[in-house]
């Protein structure tokens, strides 16, 4: 008995899995994406990148045409994917995420085969917490639809953009 619970301590506590944490929110310009799913972080950070297509890995920033920012960040390996828009406005200020045109996407595979959305019912914030004209760091935060149906997952992350 004694050699049964030898043989099976060292299982009994790593079977749990450790939940990462985020990066710190830091207000430098380093164009960095942190984005906490299901307990993992994915981070993009350094080289920003157009929009669309998502050929390579880096940082989304755009001012569109109806006065909104859109922040990105993509890899390609692992396959992951993250939008959020949200008003534009030259202060510091939380922002409330759902549904077109704000709102907020985590997806992951190489056909978007998990997504996490929100919508007019499942909805979040953004929360600008530095803007001086040429830098934009905050957090965001959403309980998102997953698309298959499955349920809601918290979605989590935090920026800093450089321009």
């Amino acid at each position: 008995m004694y050699l049964f619970i030898l043989l099976i301590y060292p299982f009994l506590f790593s079977c749990k899995k450790a939940s990462q944490d985020l990066p710190p929110l830091t207000h430098s310009g380093k164009n960095i994406v942190a984005v906490k799913v299901n307990g993992k972080v994915y981070t993009a950070n350094g080289k920003m990148i157009p929009f669309s297509p998502v050929t390579e890995g880096g940082v989304y920033f755009g001012l569109t045409a109806d006065s909104s920012i859109t922040i990105g960040a993509a890899q390609t390996s692992p396959v992951w994917s993250f939008y959020v828009t949200f008003p534009y406005s030259k202060t510091s200020a939380i922002f409330p995420i759902g549904s077109t045109p704000f709102w907020a996407s985590w997806s992951s595979g190489s056909n978007n085969d998990y997504q996490i959305y929100t919508d007019a019912t499942h909805t979040g914030t953004v929360t600008v917490d530095y803007y001086d004209g040429k830098i934009l760091s905050g957090t965001f935060e959403y309980d998102g639809l997953i698309s298959d149906g499955s349920g809601v997952d918290h979605v989590e992350g935090n920026f800093d953009i450089g321009q």
